[in-house]
């Protein structure tokens, strides 16, 4: 992630959207502190893996729910195969 100060980013904004728009982060600094993350979106329709879904169910914390548990389960029961 590139760190860049405020007055970068009001100076170069168009020029860091751009890098934004190809893939890039950046971390905004005021007064040498962090106060802004920059980072590009996801495409719109875009598929998760389902395996990237389950991750990040598990960074997320302890399910009280048991989704996790039955997104994994389903996980075995499908294929790409069609």
């Amino acid at each position: 992630m590139t760190v860049i100060p405020a007055s970068e980013l009001r100076a170069h904004t168009a020029a860091i959207l751009r890098r934004v728009e190809a893939g890039e982060e950046f971390e905004v600094l005021r007064d040498d502190r962090p106060i802004a993350r920059i980072v590009p979106l996801r495409r719109r329709g875009s598929w998760v893996p389902a395996t990237e879904m389950v991750s990040e169910l598990t960074r997320l914390g302890r399910d009280t729910t048991g989704l996790a548990d039955e997104l994994h389960e389903t996980l075995a029961e499908t294929t790409d195969d069609i």
